[in-house]
């Protein structure tokens, strides 16, 4: 298998910006679990007041997921992202390692599928929360099922295996965008209070997912024009 393939040009730097973006969100997600194991080092620069204070966010019921700080998954996230994006820096055959999972579009339906259900299930539980925000729950749904809706749609109209592993990892940029927003309205709402760290981390997640949105139309956009010059 080649490990190199063809690739749009003007691509390298969004997919190093991207990778750099995604290295800065993994040394958060450090900041976070040091600061929820309670290390001075981590806590103290973050706890500003009642309201700027991570351990009120960080040490509450919602940083936890099955026995598992919330930090530490997003440390293995981004860990992936910046995986992902390395490989697309360097120009790996994506497509061609896909072929082993299932293929690239039996990857793009899952990370859709998987996501989709991932949003309605955070939605759900949101509904069940005191003082939670409905309405911001239902807007954030109703934009994030458009959105990946319209990612799947969009990349399997190309018909092109490399389209479609730029639109998977997109994908999981949306998720993270999701998953911030969601945490964003706990903390307004339910904690009444604002983490630092996590607030960082949610800038960053949604400009790597602009910079992979980008670079998805304009992959498909070069594809596409390759295609019609080569039609005689």
């Amino acid at each position: 298998m080649n490990i190199s393939a063809q690739r749009p040009g003007g691509l390298s730097k969004t997919h190093l910006f991207s990778l750099l973006l995604s290295l800065t969100a993994v040394f958060v997600t450090v900041l976070l679990i040091m600061a929820h194991y309670e290390n001075p080092a981590a806590g103290n620069f973050c706890n500003i007041d009642d309201y700027w204070n991570c351990d009120r966010v960080n040490k509450s019921n919602f940083a936890v997921f099955l026995g598992i700080p919330v930090a530490i998954l997003g440390f293995f996230y981004y860990l992936f992202l910046s995986s992902a994006f390395f490989a697309l820096w360097k120009n790996y055959n994506l497509a061609g390692l896909a072929r082993r999972f299932g293929g690239a579009t039996f990857l793009l339906r899952a990370a859709t599928l998987l996501s989709l259900l991932a949003g309605f299930g955070l939605t759900i539980f949101e509904f069940t929360l005191l003082n939670a925000n409905i309405g911001a729950a239902l807007i954030r749904l109703l934009l994030m099922t458009l959105l990946y809706i319209w990612i799947y749609r969009f990349a399997r109209g190309a018909n092109n295996r490399t389209v479609e592993i730029g639109a998977t990892v997109t994908v999981l940029a949306l998720f993270g965008v999701g998953f911030s927003l969601y945490l964003t309205d706990i903390e307004l709402f339910v904690l009444q209070a604002i983490c630092v760290y996590c607030f960082t981390q949610q800038i960053l997640i949604v400009i790597i997912f602009a910079l992979s949105l980008w670079a998805l139309i304009k992959t498909k956009n070069e594809h596409s024009g390759q295609s019609r010059s080569e039609i005689p």
